[in-house]
């Protein structure tokens, strides 16, 4: 907790928090989601192992 006081102290409040005090829900940037992500296999990449 010292150092989580610290860097609130040096960057500002607030800035770093334990999971337990909460944060914003998470936000998924679907902005790259494939338009047929449930029925097209084409787009999955394959790793091959040699």
């Amino acid at each position: 907790m010292a150092a989580v006081n610290a860097l609130n102290s040096a960057y500002g409040r607030h800035r770093i928090v334990t999971a337990a005090e909460g944060f914003e829900p998470f936000k998924m940037n679907r902005e790259h989601l494939s338009q047929r992500f449930t029925t097209d296999r084409e787009p999955i990449i394959r790793v091959k192992s040699e």
